[in-house]
């Protein structure tokens, strides 16, 4: 058994003698328990500040890419109908 499956069983344990030892719910603290150490043992990584050497900045290239800011008005709008008279397009 490894070290977390008994850090698991023991607040499982711890658990389920707080709430009065109901049975049948074995699995409902087990899995309650999972999370808890799951939550422990990770949440110092979650504290670790931010390599400061990690390049940051995007290429130029993504900047290029990103296009227009989206409006309100389709492109189908944008362009101004014509209409037929004559033979002649007329705006």
């Amino acid at each position: 058994m490894t070290d977390t499956e008994t850090r698991i069983q023991q607040t499982a344990r711890r658990l389920w003698e707080a709430d009065g030892k109901p049975e049948g719910r074995e699995e409902i603290y087990r899995d309650l328990a999972t999370e808890i150490v799951a939550q422990k043992e990770t949440y110092l990584s979650t504290t670790l500040p931010v390599d400061e050497t990690r390049d940051t900045e995007q290429p130029a290239e993504t900047l290029e890419n990103l296009g227009e800011f989206p409006t309100l008005t389709d492109q189908s709008e944008m362009e101004v109908p014509r209409c037929r008279t004559g033979g002649q397009d007329t705006p």
